[in-house]
């Protein structure tokens, strides 16, 4: 009885730990992503300010 307690214990920090690194990841790939996307709009609203002060105004 002892060495199952004992067992699930150490198989439910193990599960824990696991999700927690599982978690750890996703969210510095979600945030990997997002701070892609905000160089990607920021180089867009770049370009389209240099279009406008380039091009002559209709």
């Amino acid at each position: 009885m002892n060495d199952r307690l004992i067992g699930s214990v150490f198989l439910t920090l193990a599960e824990s730990s696991n999700s927690y690194l599982f978690i750890r990841t996703a969210m510095r790939i979600i945030s990997a992503i997002g701070g892609i996307c905000i160089l990607f709009f920021a180089f867009a609203l770049l370009v389209q300010v240099v279009k406008s002060m380039i091009l002559p105004k209709p």
